[in-house]
């Protein structure tokens, strides 16, 4: 191995829990001084099941994501490479995912001083969706007094298990929030964990720790100021701050021992979200209804209904054409036809989108060839279209109760549709099938 670091590597599956371009993942690094005065860099990252992509094998769901973990020293010269992979699977039974449901894992490398570039590749082996995460960061001072990155919890709690295991201190686990985001509507407060090392450089028996959340315009918006003995070189903190009368924006935590060294770390607080209602997702499902596959739409009822939203966003990200502007001409092109076919098939209390015509010209667009007879010998009206692009395909519908409302009959070379068998009933007995070549 290099000598010019040492580097252990811990990577562990947390959680055996499981749901389809760039893969949404978060990340957050902390780093802490080991006994020996080199830097451990905790590097944490998470990954909503909802955004993975699973499969059926045997009488579970799973997932697979490869990760590939490179250090570099400063001049890129590379120090460690190293590539494995965690499974993720739904519980025994159950072939549902939970949207909420997350999967995350810590990466733990531990250096000599210096400064060093980080980068973990994430990739979902299924979706081959992947994420690049790369910093350049400085180990810890090691001569004086110095404080580890604040580290940013969603929780802590006392634990005996093995749940959370590469997460845990002292059997207590500080599961890390990678985001910084925190929701006073789900929450009623956030943790915090720190280390101070090297107080034997302080001259006094007691020193005092100092801790402040600030807002946007830089006013004390919380404070705590605590004393504490000196007994050693080194010290943990830990701790909870309430939430709950916090208001949407950025705050800054602010963290010092005895006015001679301080860190900060930033929090964040969304905008209140707007209720989703069942018409808000209805008036997005249907643009997307005739081109989910039956295993989509299972797994899209089973959603609430912000997941519903973000699982037809991620459908329309996934098609879109060219990712690379602002536009998504995949979806502007269906919206269009939606509003096509409300103008010109619309029947009554039905809309066009609605009707049987409505649902070939969303799926397959303006057909190549189109053939409309009327009333005719023991005939009903029927129109004919006619599909050359991609493959011929063709559709007969017919206009039963001569009010316009044609329903489909027959269909060629399309699995998604059907075929009436009385269809050539319908069509009186003068009907040509030429017309269908």
């Amino acid at each position: 191995m290099n000598n010019k670091i040492i580097l252990l590597i811990f990577v562990f599956l947390l959680l055996p829990i499981t749901i389809y371009a760039e893969l949404p993942a978060l990340f957050d690094c902390n780093r802490f001084l080991s006994e020996t005065n080199n830097t451990i860099f905790e590097i944490t990252y998470k990954i909503y099941h909802r955004d993975l992509q699973f499969k059926q094998f045997e009488n579970r769901l799973s997932a697979q994501i490869n990760i590939t973990l490179l250090i570099n020293d400063k001049k890129g010269k590379e120090l460690y490479k190293k590539n494995y992979s965690q499974l993720i699977s739904t519980e025994k039974g159950k072939f549902t995912v939970e949207p909420d449901g997350f999967f995350i894992d810590k990466i733990v490398a531990q250096v000599y001083p210096g400064t060093y570039e980080f980068a973990v590749d994430v990739s979902d082996r299924l979706s081959n969706e992947k994420i690049l995460w790369k910093r350049r960061l400085k180990t810890l001072e090691i001569e004086n007094l110095t404080i580890s990155d604040v580290e940013i919890n969603s929780f802590y709690k006392s634990d005996t298990t093995q749940s959370f295991i590469n997460f845990k201190r002292d059997n207590i686990i500080f599961l890390v929030n990678p985001n910084h985001l925190i929701n006073p509507l789900t929450t009623q407060d956030f943790a915090y964990y720190f280390e101070v090392y090297h107080l034997d450089t302080i001259d006094s028996q007691i020193s005092n720790l100092q801790i402040k959340i600030l807002s946007e315009d830089d006013s004390i918006f919380y404070q705590k100021s605590q004393n504490f003995p000196i007994e050693s070189d080194k010290k943990t903190f830990w701790g909870s701050i309430p939430i709950t009368d916090w208001t949407p924006g950025t705050y800054k935590m602010v963290v010092g021992i005895s006015d001679k060294i301080s860190t900060h770390e930033l929090l964040f607080v969304p905008e209140l979200e707007k209720e989703v209602t069942d018409a808000d997702v209805e008036a997005e499902y249907r643009y997307v209804k005739y081109f989910l596959a039956s295993r989509d739409n299972k797994i899209y009822k089973d959603l609430n209904n912000k997941a519903k939203l973000e699982y037809i966003e991620r459908f329309w990200k996934q098609n879109d054409p060219n990712p690379v502007t602002e536009k998504n001409e995949f979806k502007d092109e269906i919206i269009r036809r939606h509003q096509y076919t409300d103008e010109n098939f619309s029947h009554l209390k039905k809309n066009g989108w609605e009707t049987d015509r409505g649902r070939i010209y969303i799926r397959c667009g303006k057909p190549g060839e189109i053939v409309e007879k009327g009333y005719e010998y023991k005939a009903k009206p029927y129109i004919i279209w006619k599909y050359y692009i991609g493959g011929k395909r063709i559709y007969v519908f017919v206009d039963f109760t001569g009010m316009g409302n044609y329903k489909l009959v027959y269909s060629e070379n399309d699995e998604k549709e059907f075929t009436d068998p009385n269809w050539l009933d319908y069509l009186g007995p003068y009907f040509d099938e030429r017309e269908l070549e």
